[in-house]
């Protein structure tokens, strides 16, 4: 049985690989720690707790708290901790930055360090594309592209993808890191039949905010299929059980 801590993992795209890895890898027991504020909701998680019971659990907590971070550690004893908890949204990190530095750096370093210390096998930091910066629309960003944020939000992305390569280079922990786009994935129940609508409305909050047209982000879900600017849930999950190369 091969353990996963999934932080963050009842937010949209967290609860998404929850359900991935446990109908897709029978072997695979996890446990969500997760904060549970404006975006991380315990009614993602219902069904997977249900129907994995003997396999799945939920943790409350913050990884900001190093005390409960160790204590969920060593409950928990994983071999990969994916780190999907973080602070999100552009307007919402200029509005309140401190938040966002906060949970997103100071956070993702408790974790790194308990991590670290406790000898977990490996760490994959779940990041953004934002970090990149403003891409023209004819172009795309790639893995060896300078990081260029242009927000708090990003700005504190990146810092966590650094402190995670920092932990690699410094104390030798197996580190990944993934930059996806935007996501949607129709949830198909009608709990959460707002998820596409909710953000096909954050793309057009986006539009209106930035108001550059340099940017290229869909508008329309039909908009989204075609240009693959956003990401289906199902095209970001698999990296994130990918062996360490």
């Amino acid at each position: 049985m091969k353990r996963y801590l999934i932080t963050g993992g009842a937010g949209f795209i967290g609860c998404n690989y929850v359900r991935f890895l446990l109908s897709g890898y029978p072997d695979a027991k996890v446990t969500v720690y997760d904060k549970l504020t404006y975006s991380g909701r315990v009614e993602n998680l219902e069904e997977p707790l249900a129907r994995f019971k003997d396999r799945c659990e939920l943790v409350v907590g913050d990884i900001c708290d190093s005390t409960a971070v160790e204590r969920a550690v060593q409950a928990t004893q994983p071999d990969i901790v994916v780190n999907f908890a973080a602070e999100t949204h552009v307007d919402r990190s200029i509005a309140d930055p401190d938040t966002f530095v906060r949970t997103d750096v100071n956070g993702t370093a408790v974790l790194l360090r308990q991590v670290c210390d406790q000898g977990v096998a490996r760490y994959h930091q779940v990041s953004t594309d934002e970090v990149y910066g403003t891409v023209p629309v004819s172009q795309r960003s790639s893995e060896g592209d300078v990081l260029n944020p242009s927000s708090p939000y990003s700005a504190s992305k990146a810092a966590g993808d650094l402190m995670a390569m920092a932990w690699h280079q410094t104390y030798g922990l197996p580190v990944t890191v993934s930059r996806g786009a935007n996501c949607v994935r129709s949830m198909g129940t009608a709990n959460s039949g707002g998820t596409s609508s909710m953000f096909l409305t954050t793309a057009q909050a986006y539009r209106r905010f930035w108001n550059t047209g340099s940017r290229a982000r869909s508008t329309t879900l039909e908009q989204a299929r075609r240009s693959r600017t956003w990401r289906w849930c199902a095209s970001c999950l698999r990296p994130w059980t990918s062996p360490v190369p």
